[in-house]
């Protein structure tokens, strides 16, 4: 597994949490257009270290554009949680 490519799509995704969690926090309001940007760049991130995690790091520094579109799709080698 490419754990540095993992790694910095999850420190991506820590970022971003970081971000709203101070706000929420301290009580600080985010509007719906804020939290949306912010899930679809989580969702985003965590699709990518998911789908890209067998990607060799050469995969990764000559990755096309469809190569980052297909990515970032929801895997399709995991189901969605049943609550």
């Amino acid at each position: 597994m490419n754990y540095q490519f993992i790694r910095y799509n999850l420190e991506e995704i820590e970022e971003e949490l970081a971000l709203l969690l101070k706000k929420l926090r301290f009580k600080q309001e985010v509007p719906e257009a804020e939290l949306g940007r912010a899930v679809r760049h989580i969702t985003h991130h965590i699709n990518i270290a998911w789908n890209a995690r067998k990607a060799s790091q050469t995969d990764v520094d000559r990755a096309s554009q469809s190569d980052l579109e297909a990515w970032a799709q929801y895997p399709k080698d995991l189901g969605l949680m049943k609550f």
